[in-house]
């Protein structure tokens, strides 16, 4: 077997490449459904399940334990009816519900607070213009924007 002889790449395009095979309109519904989530199975269920994964029609749910994938698999015509009303069209014709683990210590984000955010330190004049020239090589704009939200949020969460 050969060795290829690979050169370094940028990070910049590394992760351009890796963006734009994403699936970005499923990425958007599945984040709907999952600001949606206790509306669509109520509280208790979307306290012990997940939507996983939005994979062509088929929406993938995980539940924390057997009795709640068995639970869930009775309202999955449901289920797929309230998530179709929100996204507004028949995106989702079949609902999967698996166990995982996950589902069962699944916590929700902190918010900060706004004293918490002005506790922060500001990124270093060094730092930005690191961030800068590494972000200056993403082509897509869009994405390019993105990214430096997420950066410029993350700094401000890591001090």
């Amino acid at each position: 077997m050969s060795k290829k002889n690979r050169s370094p790449k940028a990070i910049g395009s590394v992760i351009e490449s890796l963006l734009l095979s994403i699936d970005r309109d499923g990425l958007y519904n599945l984040a709907k459904i999952e600001l949606q989530w206790e509306n669509i199975v109520g509280p208790q269920l979307a306290a012990v399940s997940i939507p996983a994964r939005l994979s062509g029609k088929t929406l993938t749910v995980w539940a924390a334990e057997p009795v709640w994938v068995d639970s869930m698999s009775y309202h999955k015509a449901d289920i797929t009816s309230k998530v179709n009303s929100i996204l507004g069209k028949h995106a989702v014709t079949s609902v999967e519900v698996v166990m995982n683990v996950e589902a069962k210590s699944r916590k929700k984000m902190p918010q900060i607070k706004q004293n918490e955010q002005e506790q922060t330190k500001p990124m270093s004049d060094s730092a930005i213009a690191e961030m800068e020239e590494a972000l200056d090589k993403i082509s897509d704009s869009q994405l390019r924007s993105t990214f430096k939200k997420v950066i410029l949020k993350s700094s401000r969460r890591n001090p």
